[in-house]
């Protein structure tokens, strides 16, 4: 009985369980306790180990674990998080808040067409500038990101765009929760991550760089655009065209902004939402003024071929063609005939493009 007991142990448990390793076994009890120099024990430390858990053979305790084998958490001592899954996991985050807001704000041009329907002033409200013009944006930053492009003077003005966006819509008056909740939702969440984006492209990944860089790399910024803005030359003279074009409107619109201040408002409307409607539209025009300014840099340098500026070359096309329908509501106009112009002009650029990239 007692054989067939001990026969079912080892099978059970296997034979090698039973015999303990060289460095976890016992002194033999011939060898005594002062003579342990011998074996090169006098200085060894004592390390306390822990027992393998064999639940699966229903033993547990048996095996013992050396203090050097047991799994460490990540992030301690033993185990720190490099840089590089640091790295990592800000990318990753980065990501994904990109994407969110890319969908958020594509829900929200979708609403707004269902509610005011598909008229010349609607499309032009999405597409001029507007939800629309930032989803895409943000589909082209996710592409940034993921390609450590952030860094790149263009795609920090892309953020820059997103930011300024934003942080317009943001106080915008809703009559009804559920609007709010359909416009700030994208502009909130939108804007935490172009700032995240922008301060990214400007420290590193690695945050390598003092945060206060920012301001010197953002005065630089300025700097380079407004030198760029009054350079000439052949290869962008059309951009430089349609920026000029919409600096106009921009200027007309802050006439507008200016005149609320000035003229009480009717019956019905307050100071407050006409205020804040007209800062809306400059943020628009604000957001094709920035895009068109990005492709006249890039067709100084020779880059329109790149995939970001066809698809920015794209987006243009649909804000002008919108832009063309919405000023020339009974018939063509002088600014509606331009502004098809431009459409023609960089949906050709945008296929141009294309086909150099193939």
């Amino acid at each position: 009985m007692v054989l067939g007991a001990v026969t079912f142990l080892l099978f059970s448990v296997g034979v090698k369980g039973f015999f303990i390793p060289n460095r976890h076994r016992p002194l033999s009890l011939n060898v005594s306790v002062g003579s342990t120099s011998k074996l090169g024990l006098r200085n060894a430390p004592v390390e306390f180990c822990h027992t393998r858990n064999l639940s699966d053979n229903g033993i547990s305790g048996l095996f013992m674990l050396p203090a050097d084998e047991m799994p460490q958490e990540k992030g301690s001592a033993r185990y720190p998080i490099s840089i590089v899954d640091k790295v990592a996991g800000r990318k990753k985050r980065l990501k994904i808040g990109y994407q969110v807001s890319f969908v958020l704000y594509m829900i929200d041009s979708v609403l707004y067409l269902l509610r005011r329907g598909f008229q010349s002033q609607s499309l032009f409200y999405i597409f001029g500038g507007g939800t629309a013009t930032i989803s895409i944006l943000l589909y082209i930053l996710i592409g940034a990101a993921s390609n450590d492009r952030l860094s790149s003077e263009t795609y920090k003005r892309l953020n820059l765009t997103v930011i300024i966006f934003s942080v317009l819509q943001l106080p915008m008056p809703m009559y009804h929760w559920t609007e709010g909740v359909v416009s700030k939702v994208p502009a909130f969440v939108a804007l935490v991550n172009a700032v995240k984006g922008y301060c990214f492209g400007v420290v590193g990944w690695d945050k390598s760089r003092n945060m206060s860089f920012m301001l010197t790399d953002l005065k630089d910024g300025i700097m380079a655009s407004v030198q760029g803005s009054i350079a000439l030359k052949q290869e962008s003279i059309g951009y430089l065209i349609g920026t000029a074009f919409i600096c106009v409107m921009t200027a007309v619109k802050v006439l507008d902004f200016v005149k609320v201040f000035m003229v009480p408002c009717g019956e019905g409307t307050s100071n407050t939402y006409m205020i804040l409607s007209k800062l809306s539209s400059l943020g628009r025009l604000g957001v094709m003024a920035s895009i068109m300014y990005t492709l006249k840099d890039a067709a100084d340098r020779n880059r329109l071929s790149g995939t970001t500026f066809v698809q920015l070359n794209y987006l243009m096309m649909a804000a002008f063609l919108t832009m063309s329908f919405y000023l020339s509501p009974v018939g063509p106009t002088p600014m509606g005939v331009l502004a098809g112009g431009l459409s023609t002009f960089t949906l050709y650029n945008g296929v141009t493009g294309a086909q150099k990239k193939q």
